[in-house]
């Protein structure tokens, strides 16, 4: 077979272009929704192997519609096409419950499609090149749509044509493999038109593969082997995210190289390519490396990947890092900036870890969005503490332990967290897991193990499974287990478990009787003998189920708790613990039946040395209503911290209460689902993740289109604070918002504050508005229900009050949207001392 020339240029009529067509229709993209008609199922054909598969070895005709690859009962069934096989596959969605596997001589031609893997669990089946051959047109290719879990695709030996082509739930491309027999040590890719779409991930170059892109937006990862002695200052530029022409490589491997690596088997060529993020992997980091040093320009996103043996100890900072932070917030464990990270590597100053250097240029930052780590060796005995991302972690020996300094200050998102083999992952004080658009995953295998503690848990996946490589003695006894947990207050992010017959996987919680996590915040888990709600410790008072829900009660629901009190004084509580700084909020609904008169009623968050948060709600019989108590801030001395109901001045049952649907949340300062920070006498301001470089937001709050600052001069008449928050817009509709999520349908939102616009230079008088609405476009009417009040600009601070019902029952399922948004580019909006009450 005659492969094409990898030099050829676009646009010219190439060997790429004709070896591409081989008769194949070149039809558009249908617009019709294929998914819509009747679905074809495939079975096996062959079940000689390992899996059961459908093996291609002779010329099939073209398949095109709805296509289903699997056995009886949606079972796996692998796809080969093996040596003289040969398969188009046109104008279809084809979904395979097992792996595609492209053989040597065996040939597979995708156009105006979807070929999709569906997998029930991360990497369940891949994408492999045995010296086959794929060519795709107009093609989406990769991991199922319908769920989070990504596939790997895994170019050893091969070669796969692409035009048009857009990767979906995938791991990455994998261009070659390093340690691999020399035969599978590198695949081909060309590519004229290659996007990452949803979950794409990375183009990994390694090994011997060879890649030309042309055209493309696709994320690159570049393997980075121990140079030699010889080599130990070594310039790598992610800069440039939009990329004329680059060539990267060893010179004296390779021709026509443009950024020289040392000992670089890889050749990777990008002519017209938007790099979307970069993904530089630092291996053979460990005992016993040569020393080098990699300094890297440009600031582009960045993910930096560290692997080596036996590394110990913990990161060391290089340069003077409190030149450029100063003050008492913690320096970085690994300089990311990246919630709950949010520090770019200054000029002249880097991280050492192992035998490898990582720096910035003397006169420009670096910015480092994440952290990989893959460790291995008996001997590896690793720390990292203090304000981190980490992504993807690997560690088959020793121990590595990752622990946060304050409040939740180092975040593992595990989208690949694997201790396998020997390897010990321990996790403290952390934010775990991802959001809503991925499924985290933590899996111990071999005699791996992952232990976690006192985290605050997003969307995670935590299991044991099968090694895929020997274990040792031959078994599979992998643990995991998680401790003292806050779970996210996201509905959608849930801690969900799954065990290897062989491993265990453990989730500590309270027993009804126990009171020490937060369980039955809804009071649906019954009552205990004493009559205290179950996992809810009471004293002097006791209760019962009760049946009478809130107006506006999820659906679903059937219960609420009834509290009588049965002393002058008496209390129910729950008692956790969490790193210091971790800051608290509780919100609730309570309706009074009956009071004998003279009761007091407080709902408090309390730690150690008398600390404490409260509000006290009138004892008046009546309607139901919402509480609210403010933000408590773990200090250093708290033990614990105890969330307390508690009743003063009662004869005998004369209180009578209902309580029901409290919301216990950990608010994080990249976070904005919260109501701290409302007068901005917080110090920092640091990066929110989910906007565009630039942007720089109050802790708590998130802005788009502005980077704020804290503004100590220009003040509104009155006010008690020292802080305002000044605003440089520099885009269209500069906004400073926060979302409401625990407020429920027919509440009552009302939210006052102060606000001043001040015009840009040769800007006409312009307008900002206050708003509180639904969701994502609060500010869009036709979207759903808002208020708003508009200011103009040149008539200094602005007070106001809006009161704002929620919808009953809501015309969006999303959430309360409090904002102050206007104003032209160059504009300033200076903002302060917001309230928020719910009744």
């Amino acid at each position: 077979m005659r492969l094409p020339d990898p030099t050829a240029r676009c646009g010219r009529r190439s060997a790429l272009l004709t070896l591409v067509l081989l008769g194949v229709a070149q039809a558009q993209s249908p617009d019709l929704d294929l998914r819509s008609l009747a679905t074809t199922t495939v079975a096996p054909n062959d079940r000689s192997g390992a899996r059961p598969a459908f093996v291609v070895s002779t010329k099939l005709a073209p398949w095109s519609g709805r296509i289903h690859v699997e056995d009886a009962g949606g079972t796996p069934c692998d796809l080969i096409v093996r040596a003289g096989g040969q398969l188009s596959i046109e104008r279809s969605h084809v979904e395979l419950v097992g792996d595609l596997i492209l053989e040597q001589g065996g040939t597979l031609r995708i156009v105006d499609s979807t070929f999709l893997l569906r997998l029930g669990q991360p990497s369940q089946f891949i994408y492999l090149w045995r010296g086959g051959w794929l060519d795709t047109l107009r093609t989406t290719i990769g991991g199922w749509e319908a769920r989070s879990y990504t596939t790997g695709l895994k170019l050893k030996n091969g070669l796969w044509t692409a035009r048009d082509t857009t990767i979906v739930g995938s791991g990455g491309i994998l261009i070659g493999e390093t340690a691999a027999p020399l035969a599978e040590q590198g695949g081909t890719l060309i590519a004229d038109g290659l996007f990452s779409g949803r979950i794409g991930d990375f183009v990994h170059m390694q090994g011997r593969g060879n890649a030309t892109l042309r055209n493309s937006n696709v994320g690159i990862s570049l393997r980075l082997l121990d140079p030699g002695p010889t080599s130990s200052n070594i310039p790598i530029d992610v800069g440039d995210v939009v990329i004329a022409r680059r060539v990267y490589g060893d010179a004296a491997f390779h021709d026509a190289v443009t950024h020289h690596i040392p000992n670089c088997a890889f050749r990777l060529e990008l002519e017209n390519c938007s790099v979307n993020q970069w993904n530089l992997q630092f291996r053979e980091a460990g005992a016993g490396r040569n020393p080098r040093t990699y300094e890297l320009s440009g600031e582009a996103r960045l993910t930096i990947h560290v692997a080596g043996d036996d590394i110990t100890g913990s990161p060391v900072l290089l340069g003077p890092w409190r030149s450029f932070y100063p003050g008492l917030d913690p320096l970085p464990g690994l300089p990311s900036a990246n919630y709950p990270g949010y520090h770019r590597i200054p000029p002249g100053c880097g991280v050492r870890i192992g035998a490898v250097s990582i720096v910035a240029p003397p006169g420009s930052w670096t910015k480092a969005l994440f952290w990989t780590l893959h460790l291995n060796g008996n001997a590896t005995n690793f720390t990292v503490t203090g304000p981190s991302r980490l992504s993807e972690i690997l560690v088959g020996g020793g121990t590595l332990t990752l622990a946060g300094a304050r409040g939740y200050d180092i975040s593992v998102s595990a989208t690949g967290l694997l201790a396998h083999s020997t390897g010990t992952i321990v996790v403290r004080g952390a934010m775990v897991g991802t959001d809503a658009t991925q499924q985290g995953d933590a899996n111990a295998t071999g005699y791996g193990a992952i232990v976690m503690e006192d985290c605050k848990v997003r969307r995670l996946l935590l299991r044991t499974s099968g090694q895929t490589i020997l274990p040792p003695l031959g078994l599979d006894l992998g643990t995991a287990v998680m401790r003292r947990f806050v779970p996210s207050c996201e509905p959608t992010e849930t801690l969900t478990t799954r065990m290897n017959r062989l491993g265990s996987v453990t989730v500590e919680v309270a027993s009804a009787s126990q009171s020490t996590d937060l369980q039955n915040l809804d009071f649906e888990r019954g009552v205990q003998g004493n009559g205290s709600p179950s996992y809810w410790t009471g004293t002097g008072m006791t209760g019962l189920t009760s049946t009478q829900l809130r107006p506006g009660a999820a659906t679903g629901q059937l219960a609420s708790f009834e509290y009588r009190s049965a002393a002058a004084g008496g209390e129910i509580r729950k008692t956790i613990t969490a790193p210091e700084d971790a800051r608290f909020e509780w919100h609730g609904h309570v309706r009074v039946l009956a009071s004998g008169g003279g009761e007091t009623l407080e709902f408090a968050i309390e730690g150690g040395g008398n600390r404490r948060s409260a509000v006290s709600v009138p004892v008046v019989p009546g309607a139901w209503t919402s509480f609210h108590v403010p933000q408590y801030a773990v200090a250093p001395g708290d033990a614990a911290i105890a969330f307390v109901v508690r009743h003063t001045g009662a004869s005998g049952a004369s209180l009578r209460l209902l309580l029901d649907d409290f919301t216990i949340c950990a608010a994080s300062f990249w976070e904005d689902d919260n109501l701290v920070n409302l007068d901005f006498e917080e110090l920092l301001l640091r990066s929110m993740p989910s906007e565009p470089d630039g942007n720089l937001a109050p802790d708590y709050w998130s802005v788009v289109n502005c980077a704020a600052a804290l503004e100590t001069a220009d003040r509104p008449p009155g006010s008690l604070g020292q802080r305002a928050a000044r605003l440089s817009v520099f885009g269209p509709t500069g906004t400073i918002k926060k979302r409401l999520r625990f407020v429920a349908p027919g509440q009552i939102v009302t939210v006052t504050g102060k606000a001043k616009a001040i015009s840009g230079p040769g800007n006409p008088t312009s307008f900002f508005y206050v708003y509180v609405g639904e969701g994502t476009r609060f500010w869009d009417s036709t979207y759903g229900t808002n208020v708003q009040q508009r200011f103009s600009s040149g008539t200094g601070w602005n007070s106001f009050s809006i009161a704002y019902t929620v919808p009953s029952p809501p015309t969006k399922l999303e959430y309360t949207t409090f904002a102050v948004a206007g104003a032209l580019t160059g504009d300033t909006i200076l903002v302060d001392d917001f309230t928020v009450t719910v009744r």
